[in-house]
């Protein structure tokens, strides 16, 4: 970032994913240096922070450490997306009131086709009820612990588990593994590929449940908004941004 601002020499700079690199600038700034100065206003928006919901030893140090780059962070304007961190930085005064703002994860306003043409506009069985999980598949997402769950459930024939999006390798070993059986049986459907916006978007639409579960994530999840988009309820870990935002609005 540095090099780059000094190759460029910017009148203007917003960086969309600050997190990480405002780490460094806020420590460089702590020592005296400021390698942002003389190259215009920066805006950096945040996506991560724990605020209020950093409950063990371990989150609370990860809080210490963006509660300092918030104080310390010499940019311009500070934009926070997690409504409730948003909430917690105010009411700690990490930024100067004038500095700091909340910004909108943006959804497109869902085309609302009906449960059944996008279910065939997915290549999906248009009969029975669809349990689902759509987007990227990374380590954040508890994909072990809902299989489980789905097996434990002993639903009807026609209760489907959806998958769909960009696998973990590791995930889709342990489908292979312990799940072949459902998914020869059609209750387990996995699509492990890349989703365009559309695909995503008529995939909550297709579904009767979203289940949004991450490990222990305090962030905005920009899929359960994708599912309220949808008009699809949601069950969802009791955490973080997750836990204000169903039980604030009802989800």
């Amino acid at each position: 970032l540095i090099a780059s601002l000094r190759a460029v020499r910017p009148d203007f700079t917003l960086l969309p994913s600050a997190d990480a690199q405002s780490m460094g600038m806020a420590a460089l700034h702590t020592l005296g240096l400021n390698p942002c100065k003389g190259f215009g206003p920066i805006e950096g928006t945040f996506h991560y922070g724990y605020g209020y919901s950093a409950l063990s030893s371990k989150d609370r140090l990860k809080e210490l450490v963006y509660s300092q780059t918030f104080r310390r962070v010499p940019y311009a304007s500070v934009n926070v997306v997690n409504s409730s961190y948003y909430e917690y930085a105010v009411a700690q005064r990490l930024v100067e009131r004038a500095r700091i703002r909340l910004v909108g994860d943006p959804v497109p306003q869902a085309s609302h086709i009906g449960q059944h043409a996008a279910r065939l506009r997915l290549g999906l069985e248009t009969s029975g009820r669809y349990l689902g999980l759509l987007g990227s598949l990374d380590r954040r997402k508890a994909v072990p612990e809902l299989l489980a769950a789905f097996r434990a459930a002993k639903l009807g024939p026609n209760d489907r588990l959806l998958l769909a999006g960009r696998m973990d390798p590791t995930y889709a070993a342990l489908i292979a593994n312990e799940y072949h059986d459902l998914v020869g049986d059609g209750r387990i459907v996995v699509m492990d590929r890349f989703l365009t916006h559309a695909e995503l978007e008529c995939g909550y639409e297709a579904i009767d449940l979203a289940t949004i579960v991450y490990y222990k994530f305090p962030g905005l999840a920009s899929l359960a908004l994708k599912a309220v988009a949808a008009g699809t309820p949601l069950i969802a870990h009791d955490f973080g941004w997750l836990r204000m935002a169903i039980r604030r609005f009802e989800l």
